[in-house]
């Protein structure tokens, strides 16, 4: 009997100083703008359940040269840099851009008097390129500048003479200062983003630099020799007048149709999800 009090005692002490051990801390998650590490002195970035990396705000936008407003009201935050413009509120899992709604994984929250948002979807409505370091416990992006759109998977510089707008959908149509015309959309439950790539036939536009502009678009996804082959058959289409018949193209990442009746010719592209 006494040699079993014995076991249990010892037995209780060994557990007591098991749960007394402290357990070792998460190595803290670092963010790179461009190579150059950001610091938090207040608030450090965590990753919430579903993996998705939160950080605050201010750093991200300071590091990425973007004007904050925060407005306490609404427990919103604007960015801005260049003509891109960010909207953000607190307990939202969507963002903003340039007045389109793009959906994130996780939503913004408010502690300790700061707003924390999820890294990548932020950086990448600038259009930056963003990449988790495992071995490193980072986030790294790749930061090219402002007025940057990512549009459908697709990185786009938006120019001052540009026409931004939104259209029926709640997407955005760009006007190049060329005549070329990028109109986003999505389809289907998977939120499939559509571009329409428009070539204007008005004769006050060089529909040959427009096809150049939108080769430049295209190559970013698409290999080469088939963009080749798409910007051939849209340049079948010589005038408003000329009709082409609807050719369809793909690749690994993206479904195309070009097409051309009365009017444009004009390239869809089916390029992912949003």
């Amino acid at each position: 009997m006494k040699l079993t009090m014995k076991l249990l005692f010892v037995a209780a002490m060994l557990g007591m100083a098991f749960l007394q051990v402290p357990a070792a801390a998460a190595a803290p998650i670092r963010v790179f703008v461009n190579d150059n590490e950001l610091a938090f002195p207040d608030s450090l970035p965590f990753s919430d359940s579903g993996g998705s990396t939160l950080a605050p705000v201010r750093a991200i936008a300071g590091a990425m040269g973007c004007d904050l407003a925060w407005d306490g009201l609404l427990g919103a935050v604007t960015l801005t840099r260049g003509r891109v413009v960010v909207e953000i509120a607190a307990g939202n899992s969507d963002l903003t851009v340039l007045g389109v709604k793009k959906a994130m994984n996780a939503a913004a929250v408010v502690l300790d008097g700061q707003m924390f948002v999820p890294v990548r979807f932020v950086a990448e409505a600038f259009g930056a390129v963003v990449a988790w370091d495992n071995k490193a416990k980072a986030v790294r992006i790749d930061d090219g500048g402002n007025d940057i759109y990512r549009l459908g998977g697709f990185i786009l510089d938006i120019e001052d003479a540009d026409v931004l707008d939104n259209n029926s959908d709640g997407f955005l149509t760009i006007t190049k200062r060329s005549g070329l015309v990028l109109d986003e959309r999505e389809v289907g439950e998977d939120r499939r983003a559509v571009i329409a790539i428009v070539i204007s036939m008005d004769p006050e536009n060089d529909a040959g630099a427009q096809r150049e502009e939108a080769g430049a678009l295209l190559r970013q996804r698409i290999g080469g020799a088939l963009v080749d082959e798409i910007l051939g058959w849209a340049a079948a289409k010589e005038d408003s007048s000329t009709v082409i018949e609807r050719r369809y193209f793909k690749d690994a990442e993206c479904r195309i149709i070009v097409t051309g009746y009365i009017g444009p010719a004009v390239i869809y592209v089916y390029a992912g999800p949003h």
